[in-house]
Parts: C-alpha cells; structure tokens; sequence
C-alpha cells in the first residue's frame, strides 16, 4: 500500500498571503500530494520574533485556505521552540507514516547550511526547492555537493524513494512578500490583492502592523488576485 503524500510548507506567516497560498496549491498539484501542511513557526530561529502573535497568525492563515480541502494548518511547532525544521520532521514521523516532502523557496534552500542540523534533514523527507525565473543559481559549495548525490531531476525519480532527493519545481514568479505587506501598512498604503480578503479584514479589525480602520489600506480593487 502507498503511504500518503504530505508536503510541509513553514513559515513565519506574518502575514500570510496570496503568494503562500498559490505555492501550496501549485506544488500539491504538480507533485501529487495528498496534501500540503502549513506550519507557522512559533519562535523562528532566523528571523525575530513576530511581532504578530502566534494565534493571530495562525487565524490568518486558517482564513486564508478556507476552501482548499488539500490544504491543512498545524500548531505543532507550538511544541517545539526554537522552531527548527529537523524536530519538526522528527515530531512528524512520529505521528504519521506518511511520505514528508519539504516545501521551501530557493532563497531558503541557499541558506540551508545555517540551518540547525541540516545536514540530517534528508534522513526525513525529500527537500521540494521551489523555484522561479530570476532567482540565484550561485549555491554554496555545501549545496553543490548535496546536489550532486542528492538531486532528483525528474518526478519519477523523486516518487521512487522514500526520502532524501531534492528536488526543484518551477513556478511563475510571485511578486508579494509578508516584508512588503507590513511596510505598506506601517506607510499607510492599500494591501488590497495581496492577502484573502478575511485576512485583510482581520488586520484592519485587529489593527495589526499599524493598520487603521480609519484609512483606506483595505480599499478594494487596487491589485489584482
């Protein structure tokens, strides 16, 4: 019998939005996933810490996939501080039997050597590099060495092992970031198209990053889905 397919796709989600949504969605249907778990990390060991707390950001996010059956959220990393990505994978495996499929973006890919024991992530899952036209093929000589043993180049080689391939799935560019959200709000500017509509109206009901109710951040209309 086939054991399910499960992506993981971490974050700090702060907030989330179209961006994140797309790529959980796009990589669950090139990839066959059963599904994708979207985990908010609670105390983010490379970032600092948000200034958004962790059930505000996890309402956000369970807002924001609303209507994605194939799309899941998870607190478990509430369990697990700091936040790193092996003990995730670990605390996984221990709950399910499922095959684990790490979702990350290539600018987190090319700094996975900092990353708390990374070189140990592949005894857990397979790594799934998302991709897009513009970003950065310099990688670290850590990385070009893992790459070379490691790399599945197509989907069938990936699928054919239980874990430790990385594999790279092109997507179009996504022009939006949660940096970006936060500094328009903090300036007073619309976010409108950049998040789900039900996260927009909890930043403004929540007053979250600066926002007011009382400005025009959550006009509609100004950017397209």
């Amino acid at each position: 019998m086939n054991k399910p397919r499960l992506g993981i796709f971490g974050g700090t989600y702060n907030p989330v939005h179209w961006g994140h949504v797309r790529t959980a969605l796009s990589v669950c249907e090139n990839l066959h996933l059963d599904k994708v778990l979207m985990i908010p990390a609670s105390l983010p060991p490379h970032k600092e810490n948000p200034d958004v707390t962790f059930d505000q950001r996890m309402t956000m996010l369970k807002m924001a996939i609303a209507g994605h059956p194939k799309l899941e959220t998870s607190d478990i990393e509430t369990q697990i501080r700091p936040s790193y990505t092996l003990k995730t994978l670990q605390a996984l495996q221990a709950q399910s039997n499922a095959k684990l499929y790490l979702i990350m973006g290539q600018d987190s890919f090319m700094g996975l050597p900092t990353w708390y024991e990374w070189q140990n992530l592949l005894a857990y899952c397979h790594i799934v590099v998302v991709s897009r036209a513009g970003s950065s093929t310099a990688f670290p000589e850590a990385l070009v060495d893992l790459l070379k043993t490691h790399q599945a180049d197509t989907l069938p080689a990936l699928n054919a092992e239980e874990k430790g391939r990385i594999y790279f799935q092109p997507l179009p560019p996504v022009a939006i970031s949660s940096t970006e959200i936060r500094d328009r709000l903090y300036r007073g500017e619309t976010i409108s198209g950049l998040c789900p509509e039900g996260v927009i109206d909890y930043i403004k009901a929540n007053h979250l990053y600066g926002a007011s109710s009382e400005n025009n951040l959550f006009k509609r209309g100004t950017y397209a889905d």
